[in-house]
C-alpha cells in the first residue's frame, strides 16, 4: 500500500497494516517502518514526527535518501518524546547521515524548512529491536516433601531456594507434575532476596488452582510492612475471590472474574 502526499508533509510507509501522516506531527506505534518527506515547490515549516513503539528495545534510525538544501532546511532528531530529549543530531546538505540508536524507546524527528524554491527530501527507515529477558528464578514444586529445611523448594535457575513455613507442602495433582500446597491460612514460602526483584519492574507467571476467597493480603508473593503502606502484593485474592496486583499500597489490577481453577 502507497500514499503520496505533494504538500511538503511527511510521509509514512508502514511496515503494519496502517499508514498515518500530517502536516504538523503524527504518531506512529509501529515497531518497525519508513518515514519520507516528499516535497514538491512547496515548504512545510516544523513538521514533526514521533516514533514511540511501546518496547523496550533501541530504535535504529537508517536513512536511504537526504537532500536537504544546505544552510536552509535541517532536520532535527531527538531520543525522546521531544525536542526536550537528547539531541541525537541536525543534519542539512547532501551528505547521507549515519545510522542514530536512540535508548529512550521514543525518537522525536522535527523537519525545518523554509524556502519552496530549494526542494528537499529524506527517506528513513527506522526499527526496535526486541528485548529478550532470561528468567531469574523458576520453582517447580516437583520435590517429594516440604518438612521446613532452608533451602528444600529450590530455585532451578539460580540461588533463590525457599524454605516452607506452617506445613506447606507438595501433591501429586498439580497442573504439571506436582504442585505446591497451601492451607490458605497461614501456609507460605520464604524466599530470601526475592524482594529484591519485585521492587522494580518484573513479570510473573504460574499455574493457580483455588476455591478461596481472601483478605487482600498476598495470594502468590509479596511484600508485607507491618502497619505500613509499602507493601509490594502480586496475586493477593480479595473477598470475592477475585487476584490482584498492587505496589506501595497505590492504585491496583485486579481479574475481572473469580480465580477458582487452572
Amino acid at each position: 500500500m502507497k500514499m503520496w502526499i505533494y504538500y511538503g508533509v511527511l510521509l509514512l510507509l508502514s511496515m503494519m497494516t496502517h499508514l498515518v501522516w500530517a502536516e504538523d506531527i503524527c504518531t506512529s506505534s509501529s515497531s518497525s517502518g519508513v518515514l519520507t518527506d516528499l516535497r514538491v515547490g512547496r515548504y512545510s515549516q516544523y513538521c514533526s514526527f514521533l516514533i514511540r513503539p511501546g518496547g523496550q528495545g533501541d530504535i535504529t534510525l537508517s536513512f536511504s535518501n537526504f537532500n536537504y538544501s544546505s544552510g536552509i532546511d535541517t532536520l532535527y532528531v531527538y531520543d525522546g518524546t521531544s525536542n526536550l530529549g537528547v539531541y541525537l543530531g541536525a543534519f542539512s546538505g547532501p551528505s547521507l547521515p549515519n545510522d542514530l540508536v536512540a535508548t529512550s524507546g521514543s525518537v522525536y524527528i522535527l523537519s525545518n524548512s523554509y524556502f519552496p524554491s530549494f526542494p528537499s527530501s529524506f527517506t528513513l527507515s527506522w526499527s526496535q529491536a526486541e528485548v529478550s529477558v532470561a528468567p531469574v528464578a523458576e520453582w517447580h514444586f516437583d520435590e517429594s516433601v516440604w518438612s521446613g529445611v532452608a533451602g528444600e523448594v529450590q530455585d532451578s535457575i539460580g540461588s533463590l531456594h525457599g524454605l516452607s513455613i506452617n506445613g506447606a507442602t507438595t501433591i501429586g495433582s498439580g497442573k504439571i507434575c506436582r504442585a505446591g500446597f497451601f492451607d490458605g491460612i497461614d501456609d507460605y514460602l520464604n524466599v530470601s532476596g526475592i524482594d529484591n526483584y519485585l521492587n522494580t519492574t518484573a513479570s510473573l507467571s504460574f499455574w493457580l488452582k483455588t476455591s478461596q476467597s481472601g483478605n487482600n493480603m498476598p495470594g502468590i508473593t509479596g511484600i508485607e510492612e507491618h502497619n505500613g503502606d509499602d507493601d509490594i502484593l502480586w496475586g493477593w485474592l480479595d473477598a470475592n475471590g477475585q487476584m490482584g496486583v498492587v505496589k506501595g499500597g497505590g492504585s491496583s489490577a485486579q481479574s475481572y472474574t473469580q480465580i477458582n481453577d487452572w
